[in-house]
């Protein structure tokens, strides 16, 4: 009963220090992959109407989305969330944006009357696709259908969305927002250094400086032309090959720490259960021989270390099993750790067969050596007898 006792603890012990080495080095291949299969290069800041056609111009330039971005409350089921809802004038430009169809985990492009939603939105609000969701824009709320759900917007901090800015949705925000702008705009580019030198230095944010209509004068409107200074814009330029870089870096470095982890817990789980049944044969040596007296045998003593080892691998695989959705690692490492068990096993049963052979072996011997005595001990004895009565 101890036995078994101990090779359920063992198997806890084993798996609980597998999932901490493993979950240590969490994969970052997700978030590789997610700057890896957007569509565009470049974000930029606030570009004016008129920039929008300039820059698409540009010979390096492949593709331009423009975009508005407002904060508002989405509702569902009676809850509400905080959201970023992102507005596009047609479906074809979010294949330049964080809701292209690479990005979709579930669902449909975009269509009127209809919204995209980031998984963060999904897993908060536990929405589903034909899900219905409310947004209030000026007075009125709008219902709008869930067509797909994308990943993560990695460029937001709050959770994202994205409709469509046309009919009521336009004429509310128009309305309500004074000096109307694009937020911001994906650009996709052929030429990554030409494109990368022309934004960080001739670029103007120009959508904060609006039309010439807004001002009273030339001077004012000329003024505000040139107070958009280039380091400030630079700054809020957002380098995805630089993103990608860094990512690729990190998601290198994680590798490498994932890989060590997992070398360590197979040396864990391969040697950990041979020192400890090696430990446990050596202090209880004294049943072993009191085992081998009673007359078991040496395929009864190996059997209950067997059943012992095969009811660690059980009992440290079925918490692995359980903790596998916390535990982000692939299925080669589930197979590495699964093989080094087994290994361990076979190493500890054969180790264990030689000792439990010696200790019989040995126990034979000596019962040998004591019957001889014993043997000669009565011969001795018998002639003794004889002499002392022949006297």
């Amino acid at each position: 009963m101890k036995k078994h006792i101990s090779s359920i603890v063992l198997g806890i012990i084993l798996a609980l220090i597998s999932f901490s080495l493993l979950q240590d080095s969490k994969e970052t291949n997700n978030d590789f992959s997610y700057y890896d299969n957007i569509g565009f290069d470049f974000i930029i800041p606030k570009p004016w109407y008129s920039q929008i056609p300039e820059i698409k111009e540009k010979k390096f330039v492949t593709d331009i989305t423009p975009y508005y971005m407002t904060g508002k409350k989405l509702v569902y089921n009676g809850k509400t969330l905080q959201t970023d809802i992102y507005l596009f004038e047609n479906t074809s430009d979010l294949e330049i944006s964080p809701f292209s169809k690479k990005l979709m985990l579930e669902g449909a492009p975009l269509s009127s009357g209809t919204i995209i939603i980031d998984e963060r939105i999904c897993k908060s609000l536990n929405i589903s696709v034909n899900d219905t969701v409310q947004i209030s824009f000026g007075n009125d709320s709008i219902s709008f259908s869930v067509c797909g759900i994308t990943q993560q917007n990695h460029f937001a901090t709050r959770p994202t969305a994205s409709i469509l800015f046309t009919e009521k949705v336009k004429s509310d925000i128009e309305q309500t927002v004074e000096n109307l702008a694009y937020s911001g705009a994906y650009v996709k580019v052929s030429d990554f250094s030409i494109a990368e030198k022309y934004f960080n230095k001739d670029y103007r944010a120009l959508g904060r400086v609006g039309e010439r209509s807004w001002y009273k004068n030339d001077k004012t409107y000329n003024y505000m032309k040139e107070s958009i200074g280039k380091a400030e814009v630079a700054k809020e330029i957002i380098n995805i090959a630089q993103i990608r870089a860094n990512m690729k870096s990190v998601y290198v470095e994680n590798k490498r720490l994932r890989n060590m982890n997992l070398f360590f817990s197979v040396l864990i789980v391969f040697f950990i259960p041979i020192l400890f049944w090696l430990i446990f044969i050596l202090g209880t040596s004294k049943s072993y021989r009191s085992n081998i007296k009673n007359g078991k045998t040496i395929k009864n003593l190996l059997g209950e270390f067997v059943f012992s080892e095969v009811l660690v691998t059980i009992v440290f695989f079925t918490v692995i099993i359980l903790l596998k959705k916390s535990l982000q690692t692939s299925q080669i490492s589930l197979l590495c750790l699964f093989f080094s068990n087994i290994a361990g096993t076979i190493v500890l049963i054969r180790i264990t067969n030689k000792i439990i052979y010696r200790k019989c072996k040995s126990k034979k011997t000596i019962d040998e050596s004591v019957d001889e005595n014993t043997i000669s001990q009565e011969k001795t004895m018998i002639i003794s007898e004889e002499t002392n009565s022949e006297e």
